[in-house]
């Protein structure tokens, strides 16, 4: 893949091999599940969540997702 159209949106399954030209992408958005924690209403409750809770999403996505945590340094 040389270059990726201007304003484009792709969707792809993030455990399959997609190649993309370095310094691409400006934003990655997820919506992993929030174990039912999240109400948005205030700032205690937009991060975080239980760490002793264990679900299978976590164990399968949490490295897939890794890379994705460092944009801004």
């Amino acid at each position: 893949m040389n270059k990726l159209p201007l304003d484009s949106i792709i969707c792809h399954d993030v455990a399959k091999p997609f190649p993309l030209p370095d310094e691409c992408i400006d934003v990655v958005i997820t919506s992993p599940p929030y174990w039912g924690l999240r109400s948005y209403k205030g700032s205690e409750t937009i991060w975080g969540g239980n760490p002793k809770c264990k679900h299978k999403w976590v164990e399968e996505k949490t490295g897939l997702t890794h890379e994705n945590r460092n944009f801004q340094e």
